[in-house]
């Protein structure tokens, strides 16, 4: 079994020949989630605030944006599938 270190150095490789994207998408009672594109496909979709559970949505179009940045950020460093904590969401100034 390959060890952690030399997957993330190849989901790295992957990351940095693969141009990313977001949009901030409407999500349900007035709220927001985000769509991110790899290479222009759907690669990750997100209508609720992650970490936190339930389906509330982020309030404010740049709270969806600042977390979907964040998603991006992971993925470039190799983590794979990237996860948000809480500590993330604190950050960014994410109401919880």
């Amino acid at each position: 079994a390959k060890d952690l270190a030399t997957i993330k150095a190849a989901n790295i490789k992957k990351a940095v020949k693969t141009q990313f994207q977001y949009f901030i998408t409407t999500a349900d009672s007035a709220t927001y989630g985000y769509s991110i594109y790899a290479d222009g496909n759907l690669y990750i979709e997100q209508k609720n605030i992650p970490a936190i559970g339930g389906t509330k949505g982020f309030e404010d179009t740049a709270t969806a944006g600042k977390c979907a940045q964040l998603v991006i950020q992971k993925i470039k460093q190799g983590e794979m599938p990237p996860s948000i904590t809480t500590d993330d969401l604190k950050k960014i100034n994410v109401e919880q």
